[in-house]
């Protein structure tokens, strides 16, 4: 393991990626245009630090499980990957993990707020690749357009919206893997219209983990012959179904490490739906003043049979239903007052009305026999169902400046204000008597901001961000809740950003960047498991460092490496203090090489390593979960209109953990639990464009 991320380490020095972006503080892998609208809200790169894109050619080949996965290759994210069924994992960043405890980032689709009440991302299920036109990552503190759950950064997954073209791939590999995208595009000087529809069905790599999923969207957009009003309309839906394998036991783990337990595991699935649907409107309201406005509706249903790792069906069959239904409205103005001065004030409202049931089943086999309701405990028991009602209501708001004082030189104060409201109504296991309270009152909530950018000359720059974000449990009012105790304030955090911006204009493009993020009063939580860790003070820094490089006019290559850590300073327990935040891995760094033998072969190779992360808050037993991966791909252009490509991920086959967790993260105890990574697989696909 170590030799092989010496090899990334020593690659680091010289590879490299894709295009010089233009923006000042950007970094890009693959081919995006972002350009300022005309009407509408600014976008990210023209406003913020700290900003990474990654375009459509770098994404609509891939075969992926998850497009989760695809964010891999971005630098500075780390990936959680449990490989439960649906509940398969999901991208984090900024120190923060992807466990569920506290992942730290808020994810957009298309602009719109796509998290789950607990800050899941289980919305990323409803894009597949060939859809997307670009991913935006935004890192740090000092963005002021969103609040809730974005408290390290955001990342936006931008669908593709216009052009005309009809474009289908269709996959076939490992463990009887087929994957069928299908897309179109029809625009006119009014009107556009895009399609998707995809279905993928896998044996999966380990026994019991086979996976179906559909999904299918449209989108309409409508701006009549010069008008200065725009009129859109998205809707998305999708269907999953899948098989748990389980997790593992050490010894089961070194035993045979694609096994599940069918004694423990056997019946597990997972079956989940979900539907989206929003409103766009952007209206110049004069040359020099524009109003963009979002309004969304999202709804997941979710019902998981699961056993809890380690025991047998007498004490574990469960299952757990999730149900969400989250509404809002986000709407900007924009005003460029000047050359030197743009003002852009937003507003959100944001209503969840969310459910969540653990339902326990008769002991001794998997879920056989009288399984507990909300008013009926287990047969033989007195164990109930834990049952919880709860909502959320935001209210947001923010004020940008973008001042350009000097020509060189770009100052960004911002503030922005959230509310809360809400309430819980539930019980526990141990009774069916409900209570219900209000959610804390936690006022406005402030975070100021502030962003400064330089230009040493056209090509250089450094930039400062400093800003506030904040945490706080949504979801769980009592203190025996679902998302564990109140927080009676919110946990505001401070975060600071210096980085330095490169390029020697003839092909080297690349930024380095040192960071900072303090929290005063955290908590992590498990929302799924109902299990919350009082952590205390904490302190996250690291250091992102991304090169990339035109090596050629054939040849391009990209690197990124990032160290991070993340600490409790001040415990909530003495024997808290000092420790490093579980789940948290240490370093992640990527590296690829594309080269164009001649007009029709195009071939890479890609690698990506992940550091190790304690298991619980004690940091007992040491790391786990470290990995270095390489996948290899060929392209073939055959004709005009077909193309055919053969994919080979983990290509040296190394068997590792992608994810290992403690059975109670509470403890000490070291009852570490495995799940496996996936070995070598091979996909060969067809993409033709009609």
């Amino acid at each position: 393991m170590r030799k092989d991320r010496i090899v990334l380490a020593v690659a680091a020095v010289w590879l490299s990626s894709t295009t010089v972006f233009s923006q000042e503080s950007t970094a890009v892998l693959g081919n995006v245009t972002v350009t300022a609208p005309k009407q509408g809200a600014l976008p990210a790169t023209t406003v913020l630090t700290s900003v990474d894109l990654m375009g459509s050619d770098q994404i609509e080949d891939k075969n992926v499980k998850n497009s989760w996965e695809l964010m891999g290759q971005m630098p500075g994210i780390s990936l959680k990957s449990w490989q439960m069924g649906l509940e398969s994992g999901k991208p984090a960043l900024r120190a923060f993990n992807g466990e569920g405890y506290v992942s730290g980032v808020k994810l957009l689709i298309d602009g719109v707020p796509a998290n789950t009440n607990s800050g899941n991302m289980r919305q990323l299920d409803m894009i597949f690749p060939m859809d997307i036109d670009y991913i935006e990552v935004v890192r740090g503190t000092n963005d002021p357009r969103y609040g809730l759950h974005s408290i390290g950064g955001n990342i936006n997954v931008v669908t593709k919206q216009g052009g005309n073209y009809s474009d289908a791939r269709l996959s076939q590999g490992s463990w009887s893997t087929t994957d069928f995208q299908g897309v179109i595009g029809r625009e006119t000087d009014e009107f556009s219209q895009n399609y998707f529809l995809a279905a993928y069905k896998s044996d999966g790599f380990r026994d019991h983990s086979g996976t179906e999923k559909y999904g299918g969207g449209a989108k309409w957009f409508y701006r009549p012959t010069g008008s200065d009003l725009k009129l859109g309309l998205i809707v998305r839906s999708f269907d999953g179904t899948a098989d748990e394998a389980g997790y593992l036991t050490q010894a089961e783990y070194n035993a045979s490490p694609l096994q599940h337990m069918s004694t423990r595991s056997g019946a597990d699935t997972d079956s989940r739906q979900m539907q989206n649907v929003s409103a766009h409107l952007d209206y110049a309201i004069s040359p020099s003043s524009h109003s963009s406005t979002k309004i969304y509706y999202s709804s997941l249903t979710d019902d998981r049979k699961m056993t809890y790792p380690g025991v047998t069906y007498s004490v574990g069959s469960q299952n757990r239903n999730w149900n969400e239904d989250h509404q809002g409205i986000l709407t900007t103005l924009t005003w460029d007052t000047s050359e030197r001065l743009t003002l852009e004030a937003g507003l959100n409202v944001e209503k969840q009305n969310n459910q969540y049931q653990r339902h326990y089943w008769a002991s001794g086999s998997a879920y056989a026999g009288t399984v507990s309701t909300c008013t009926t405990s287990r047969s033989g028991s007195t164990r109930y169902s834990e049952c919880w009602d709860y909502t959320v209501e935001n209210t947001g708001a923010y004020l940008q400046a973008i001042f350009r004082p000097l020509e060189n030189l770009k100052i960004i104060p911002a503030w922005r204000v959230d509310h809360f409201t809400g309430s819980t109504y539930g019980h526990l296991k141990s009774t069916s008597s409900y209570s219900s309270q209000d959610m804390t009152d936690y006022g406005w909530i402030n975070q100021p901001k502030l962003s400064v950018v330089y230009n040493l000359n056209s090509l250089n720059s450094v930039y400062v961000n400093w800003g506030q974000t904040f945490q706080l449990l949504t979801g769980g009012a009592i203190s025996s809740g679902p998302y564990g105790s109140s927080l009676s304030s919110a946990s505001v955090n401070t975060g600071e950003e210096l980085g330095f911006k490169f390029n020697n204009g003839t092909g080297l493009d690349g930024r380095i960047a040192v960071w900072q993020q303090d929290a005063p009063d955290e908590i992590a939580n498990l929302a799924s498991a109902g299990t919350f860790q009082w952590l205390g003070s904490t302190r996250r820094r690291g250091l992102d460092l991304q090169i990339t490089s035109q090596l050629s006019r054939s040849t391009k290559a990209w690197l990124s490496h990032s160290v991070q850590e993340a600490k409790i300073i001040s415990g909530y327990t003495s024997s808290l203090t000092g420790k490093h935040i579980f789940g948290t891995p240490d370093q992640m760094s990527t590296l690829g090489l594309e080269h164009a033998v001649d007009e029709k072969l195009h071939i890479s190779a890609q690698g990506r390593s992940q550091g190790g992360y304690y298991i619980n808050p004690l940091n007992t037993n040491g790391k786990f979960g470290e990995y270095v991966l390489f996948d290899a791909s060929a392209k073939y252009q055959a004709t005009k209109y077909l193309s055919i490509d053969f994919q080979v991920r983990n290509m040296f086959d190394k068997i590792y953990a992608s994810d290992v967790w403690d059975e109670d993260p509470n403890l000490s105890t070291g009852n570490a639990f495995y799940s496996a990574g996936a070995p070598r697989s091979c996909f060969v696909s067809a993409s033709i464009k009609f």
